[in-house]
Parts: structure tokens; sequence; C-alpha cells
């Protein structure tokens, strides 16, 4: 068991370690040109992961690779604004993965590998984002594939059995975001407070999510900051977030299947109001940006439990 979970920790944390390593080498080159040559583009490795709250359910993990670019003149001119290019992969398994029967099974096992992308406006009080999302869903994602490799060679423990995923279906959607900022009280421990409007559209996800946000710490203005994944400056930021909100699910295809039907062996009808709580704790120094953060959510299918997880992210900026 000892080894299992060292081999467990070794998988999560390695990547970061690594990444970790190698930009420490790349900074220890780095003079004070910097504050010289600003960034305008950013590379993020990101881990969604449930195992160090001792679950494996529901979300089960994800991974993200994004690129990032600040954009010289937009649309919205005074506004900055940037643009982003991501690779995700995002698995969700039942609450019982060792049963072939499904009437064990409190959701479908789900897998989905996309490609993101995302243009961002941000003034000093607003930010507004828009992202467009194509994606495969179901086994040709490939993502459950990778789950069961993961248990095999590096957890060393009986992988989930996979019995009854999501039909193989292909989806596009579109997410809006809305986000109204606050300075109630300056740096060096400022407090900002936000009020956010999430929503999106399309084959996989319909949903209407307002929100809260309190940002305490020492933090840069909006279009400057890591708090909505701003390049353009290399001002040192350490600060802590608190965010309350309820998304109003219409549609949820990881649950319910393909709207236009598929031949999925089991699905669910999602919970129509699901509570999210989240902590994010940020640090950006010179050109290094790390996010670690906890997220609950409340049942998303009838009569199942809440759930928990984890968010490492790591982000390197470059460019001028």
């Amino acid at each position: 068991m000892e080894t299992s979970f060292s081999m467990v920790r070794l998988y999560f944390f390695g990547p970061f370690f690594c990444l970790w390593l190698s930009t420490s080498l790349i900074f220890a080159q780095e003079v004070d040109q910097d504050s010289l040559n600003v960034p305008n583009q950013q590379l993020e490795l990101r881990h969604d992961n449930d195992f160090l709250l001792t679950t494996d359910k529901y979300y089960s993990s994800g991974l993200f690779l994004t690129y990032r670019k600040k954009l010289k003149k937009g649309l919205l001119s005074p506004w900055d604004e940037q643009v982003a290019i991501s690779v995700l992969q995002q698995v969700y398994t039942p609450s019982n993965i060792q049963s072939e029967v499904l009437s064990d099974h409190d959701r479908p096992y789900a897998a989905f590998t996309g490609l993101q992308f995302n243009w961002a406006s941000t003034s000093d009080r607003w930010h507004i984002g828009i992202d467009g999302l194509l994606g495969q869903a179901g086994p040709d994602s490939g993502a459950g594939n990778f789950q069961r490799w993961y248990h095999n060679a590096v957890v060393i423990s009986p992988p989930p059995v996979w019995e009854g995923e999501i039909a193989n279906s292909f989806h596009s959607n579109i997410y809006l975001k809305a986000v109204r900022e606050w300075e109630w009280i300056p740096n060096p421990f400022g407090i900002r407070a936000a009020v956010e409007l999430n929503s999106a559209a399309g084959s996989k996800d319909i949903f209407l999510e307002p929100g809260i946000a309190l940002h305490f710490g020492r933090r840069n203005p909006m279009r400057q900051s890591i708090a909505y994944e701003q390049l353009g400056s290399l001002e040192r930021e350490i600060y802590f977030t608190l965010r309350l909100s309820q998304r109003y699910v219409y549609r949820n295809s990881l649950i319910e299947g393909h709207p236009s039907g598929d031949e999925s062996p089991l699905v669910f009808s999602p919970e129509k109001e699901v509570l999210h709580i989240g902590f994010d704790l940020y640090h950006r120094f010179k050109r290094h940006d790390y996010k670690v953060s906890y997220r609950y959510l409340g049942p998303e299918v009838l009569d199942n439990g809440s759930h928990n997880y984890l968010i490492l992210s790591y982000a390197y900026s470059f460019g001028s």
C-alpha cells in the first residue's frame, strides 16, 4: 500500500517537479532586464484530481495544456485583450468503480478530449471572456484508456471497469464569462470583491452560473492579475480567493448523453441546481505563476453525494 501511494504521489507531482526544476534553471539565468521585457506569451500545465482528498469518483481527473498570447491591438481598445488555445482531457466515473453491474452505478462513466479557444478582454473593472470548445466524448476520446493505463502502470491497483460508458459523440460548445470587480482595500493586504456570471450553450453543456468572489492579499489590478490569467506584468502577487456560485443546469451531456440521442447504455437526469464552493491560492514571481485550488461541488445527480477535488497549475511566461 505504501509503495502504491508513493507511486501515486510520483505520478501526481512528478510533472510539476520537473517543470519547477527546469524553470528554476531558466530563472537562474534571468537578469534584471525582465523589467524591460514584459512577457506577452505563456504556457500553462494544469492538473485536476481528487485522489489526494481520498476519493476516486465523479470528476476523477483533468489535464489541460494552454498557450496564451497578449494582443498588441484588440477589438475593444483601450481594453487589454488576450487569446488562448487549450488541449484538454477529462474523466468522470461512478462512485463504485469495480462493479460491472450497471445498476450499481450512480452516474455513467464519461471521457472527453477537446480543443478550446479563448478570447478575453479586460479593463480596470471588467473582464469578459468567450470560449469555443470542440471535442470528442466516449471511448474514441482516449481518456478512458489513459486512466486504465495509469491505474495499471503507475498506481498498480485495479483500474475502473469502464462498463456503461457514455457513447461516442462529437460536441461543440460556447462559454461566456463576465466579471465586475470592486477594490475595497488597496495593497499590501488588499481586499477585492467581484460579481461573476458564467454561462454555456451547445451540445455538451447548457447552464447559467452566477457567483461571487473575494480576493485577499497583494494582487495586481484586473488587467494585470493572474486572477484573470492576464499577461503583461512582472509585479509580484500572492493572495487567496474565496468563491461561491450556484449553477443552474439545463444540459450535461456527460451525464445524460448527446441531445440528438446516442447509444449510451446508461444515462441519468442531472440535478438542475449545483452548488460550487472554491478556495484558490495564487502566487506570481517574475515569469512564474503558481496556483493551488480546492473545489467543492454539490450533487450532480439525484442521490449522489457531494464531491471535492484539487487543482494544481504552473505557468511560465515568455516573449516580449
